[in-house]
């Protein structure tokens, strides 16, 4: 992940506590689970709600990931 996204995706997870965050480094080590998840340029990002995966977008524009990240939210079913 980029050094540039990388702290610009910290500070989304402090301003959105309900939201989790994980990274994934596809190295070596990642190289399959990276391939089997479809990932082929960095950054990629997917969206999952309930465990399915409701949006996927690449590169480093934070502005064009909290809408996708807000969308999804908007859609989700309330409790």
């Amino acid at each position: 992940m980029g050094k540039v996204i990388y702290p610009e995706l910290v500070r989304l997870s402090k301003e959105m506590p309900d939201v989790k965050f994980a990274k994934l480094n596809c190295n070596r080590a990642n190289k399959e689970l990276g391939k089997a998840l479809g990932i082929k340029v960095a950054p990629t990002f997917h969206v999952y709600r309930n465990k399915e995966k409701v949006a996927e977008m690449t590169g480093a524009k934070v502005e064009k990931l909290v809408a996708l990240i807000e969308e999804a939210k908007q859609a989700a079913p309330k409790a």
